[in-house]
């Protein structure tokens, strides 16, 4: 997201479309809405409590990257 946002709005369109639930890419589209000031989409994509054990409530263990990346995401809102 430095840079080229055509690109990363390509990249992220391709991996949502291929990966739906997929954490990383529900990062990146959020961002984007963030960055674009369309703040009500945020919690159509990370849930309204924005809170990953409701988002991803079947998986119990989630990887550094991921938990980092959803709370600065979540911090820009």
């Amino acid at each position: 997201m430095q840079g080229n946002s055509q690109k990363t709005k390509e990249i992220t369109k391709f991996i949502r479309l291929k990966h739906p639930n997929y954490l990383i890419g529900l990062l990146h589209a959020a961002t984007l809405h963030i960055l674009n000031g369309q703040y009500e989409k945020v919690p159509e994509l990370l849930g309204a409590k924005l809170e990953l054990k409701n988002l991803f409530p079947e998986r119990k263990i989630f990887h550094v990257s991921e938990l980092t990346s959803f709370y600065k995401t979540n911090s820009r809102t």
